[in-house]
Parts: C-alpha cells; structure tokens; sequence
C-alpha cells in the first residue's frame, strides 16, 4: 500500500494504516536523529514525538510525501533540540573538537570568530558574574566550591549562572547550530 494511501486511512483513525507507516519509518528516522544528536534517549523520544503528533494531527494535516514530511520533522527537532540543549555544555565540547577537524581556512576562521564572539560575550558580563561563569564553564567547578571561594552563598552562584547562560544563549545557539551544519552533525 502506498503512503498517500495509508495517510488517507490515518486520516480516518485506521491505527492498522498508521502501525505500518510507523514500522516503516521509525528505525529510518530513529537512525538519522542518533547520528545528529549522538543520543539514543533523545533520538528515541524524539521520534515517538514526532509519530505522537502525526496521530494527533491526523485529521487536519495535508501532506504531500511523507517521508520528506517525516525527515523534515526530525531535522527541525534536531534543531530545536541543540537550540533548547544545555549550550553552554556542548559549546565547550564542539568548540575543544574544531582544531582537529579544521580541514581548510575557512573552519579555521569560524574557530577563531566563535572564541572571539564567546569572550566577546563574556566580556559583557558584570565582574563578578563573569567570574563565576568562567569558574563554572572553564574551570569546571561545582556551584558549591565557586560559592566557598568566592564568599557568597551558593544561591548567588546559581542566580549569577542562570542569568549569564541566558545572556549568551542566544548567540551560541545561533554558532552552534551554525558549526553543526559546517561540520555535518545535523
């Protein structure tokens, strides 16, 4: 049975039509989510998402190829998922990667304006607050020795760190969704 067949029976509330769309697609998307999130939760739970919201919207959705629907759908949660992520985590690791896969200029200047746009940001920072970021995200410190250190209460740490991680998030996600795509990672 073809897909234009079958998301016509879905349309209908046929849950048969709908399992063998669902058998047909998921390890294929599942697949293409863990080579770009590299994690088999977030991969698995973002396809069982994305199945959830094809039954959901059965009835009001029109499409015209399903798999390009269905593998848009998980590139744009890949996408929403490096932008929702833990950035600051994850810029550290890709940004440590890039020297090794620098393969022509052009990667070495995304490196070198990704670290002048990250200090940059940084530099924007009240003092103290980026102290604390930098003791947090560089030097890899828990909250509660940056707090014993610094003598302020641990709370304060964690205030200071929220707003600094809201301040740059923007920004980073933007780079990091850029070095993604420049080195093939969605």
């Amino acid at each position: 049975m073809e897909d234009q067949q079958l998301l016509q029976l879905i349309g209908q509330g046929d849950n048969d039509a709908f399992s063998k769309i669902y058998k047909k697609y998921w390890k294929k998307l599942y697949v293409m989510a863990y080579n770009r999130l590299k994690d088999k939760k977030q991969s698995k739970d973002l396809v069982q998402d994305l199945f959830v919201t094809l039954w959901e919207r059965r009835e009001r959705l029109e499409i015209e190829s399903l798999d390009s629907y269905l593998y848009s759908s998980v590139r744009y949660g890949v996408l929403k998922q490096v932008a929702s992520h833990k950035i600051t985590v994850d810029f550290f690791d890709a940004l440590e990667n890039l020297p090794l896969q620098a393969s022509s200029a052009d990667t070495n200047i995304v490196s070198k304006e990704l670290w002048a746009a990250y200090n940059d940001m940084v530099g924007t920072m009240p003092a103290q607050r980026q102290k604390i970021f930098r003791m947090r995200f560089e030097d890899n410190m828990k909250t509660k020795a940056i707090a014993e250190e610094l003598n302020i209460t641990q709370k304060t740490v964690q205030n200071q760190l929220i707003t600094s991680s809201q301040q740059i998030r923007s920004l980073l996600t933007i780079w990091m969704i850029f070095a993604c795509l420049l080195f093939g990672r969605i």
